[in-house]
């Protein structure tokens, strides 16, 4: 099926934004990994989901704007606009994403050693206490 210059360039634009949404998918992962603690095995497992499912995504859109017929154009423009979003959009999500869990990191030891001053400075008062009451018995 040959493609108008117009409806190239409409498959290509619908690529790129196909391909940065994939990007923005997978920088969802990513910041979840940045909350939660995974094992190297469950890494593994959710990237393979996500490829496996980004692949399925990929087919999909490929049959229905282009009725099927996978062109270079179309995947490189995936490429482009998942890079794109990755050096862009991504790192600026990223960064939040640390920032965010650092704050709530700081904040937890913050009350941490309050409680543990508190803790202390109400041990101190007692057994200053229970000494006076030696003294005066």
């Amino acid at each position: 099926m040959d493609l108008s210059n117009a409806q190239q360039l409409s498959v290509l634009l619908w690529s790129l934004l196909f391909g940065i949404c994939l990007g923005a998918v997978y920088d969802l992962l990513r910041a979840f990994r940045v909350f939660v603690q995974s094992p190297a095995v469950a890494v593994l497992f959710q990237d393979l989901f996500y490829f496996l499912t980004a692949a399925l995504a990929s087919f999909l859109f490929i049959f229905e704007v282009n009725d099927g017929t996978v062109r270079l154009f179309i995947l490189l423009a995936f490429l482009v606009g998942g890079l794109a979003e990755r050096c862009t959009i991504g790192q600026i999500f990223l960064r939040l994403c640390h920032r965010i869990k650092s704050f709530f990191i700081r904040r937890k030891q913050a009350r941490r050693k309050e409680h543990t001053q508190e803790t202390t400075s109400r041990h101190t008062r007692l057994s200053k206490a229970g000494k006076n009451r030696c003294i005066r018995e």
